[in-house]
């Protein structure tokens, strides 16, 4: 039985007790699409699908987003039944408006983890927000650790015992104000698409990403002394294949490490906030 001082190890759905439960081997991964465009009100997404409305949206824009969090076996499937459902009825035009939100099933993992996740996507932020589009990096709705110094500073209160997750800190490239709310981290800089298809290598690997941070690290800090150990292109190479080939290939190895090594720089303070190995506490994280 775990003990309930050691929340640091404990997974967030017994620290935040969400309205609902999603087990991480039925549902890793979620979606939201933002479009702009004729007849998107009248498309029928499915039962894996909700049709909202956002008054962020103009031009008749809707929100598609998942009902419930998708498996590693069926996501695919579901972005490409949406796109089926959309073509059958509507017409997208994008704008600077719409975008393409990911959100990660942290419901059944620790603070710690989350943290060794925020930490690997804080120092490959700058080539991730890039390859999300030209008009994603520094946008105002998806802020980069570097356009915001408090971007980590409720993960830090998080690893401390005295998290503040407040609305005002949604609009970052990670959000990680969702972990309070469905216990999911969103990403929010990828650009509008009018194929859910173009999504597919982004979301594979934000996956590669969720899986490497849990199982080959076991604390933030240790996380960055590998790569600092390693530098960055080998350490890309071997733990994060895909994301490699898929983001930084094109690039020149020194391009590579001064990006990665500026933002693992910019990130230490959070993984080093607390002595992991030591970190236990009663206190419960708050929320506003």
């Amino acid at each position: 039985m775990r003990k309930p001082a050691d929340y640091i190890s404990s997974p967030f759905r017994s620290i935040y007790g969400y309205d609902r439960a999603y087990p991480e081997d039925e549902g890793c991964i979620a979606f939201e699409f933002e479009w702009e465009g004729r007849g998107l009100g009248e498309v029928d997404p499915g039962r894996n699908w909700r049709n909202i409305r956002d008054d962020s949206l103009r031009n008749g824009g809707r929100k598609f987003i998942s009902a419930q969090p998708f498996s590693r076996e069926g996501w695919k499937r579901s972005l490409r039944y949406l796109q089926k459902q959309v073509a059958k009825t509507a017409t997208i035009n994008l704008s600077d408006r719409c975008s393409v939100h990911v959100h990660l099933n942290f419901q059944e993992r620790s603070p710690k983890e989350a943290i060794q996740f925020a930490v690997l996507w804080y120092c490959l932020e700058e080539y991730l927000c890039e390859y999300s589009g030209e008009d994603r990096a520094g946008n105002l709705f998806c802020l980069r650790l570097q356009d915001c110094s408090e971007a980590y500073e409720p993960l830090i209160g998080l690893a401390r015992g005295h998290a503040r997750f407040t609305n005002n800190l949604r609009y970052l490239a990670l959000n990680p104000y969702s972990l309070s709310r469905f216990g999911s981290i969103e990403i929010r800089s990828f650009r509008g698409v009018k194929n859910t298809e173009e999504v597919i290598p982004w979301a594979e690997c934000l996956l590669e990403m969720y899986d490497v941070s849990k199982d080959e690290f076991n604390s933030p800090e240790h996380l960055v002394q590998e790569i600092s150990s390693q530098a960055p292109v080998p350490f890309l190479k071997r733990y994060l294949p895909k994301t490699y080939q898929t983001i930084f290939s094109g690039l020149e190895d020194y391009e590579i490490e001064r990006s990665v090594m500026e933002g693992l720089r910019n990130c230490q303070d959070l993984a080093y906030c607390v002595r992991w190995e030591d970190r236990k506490t009663r206190k419960k994280p708050s929320t506003l």
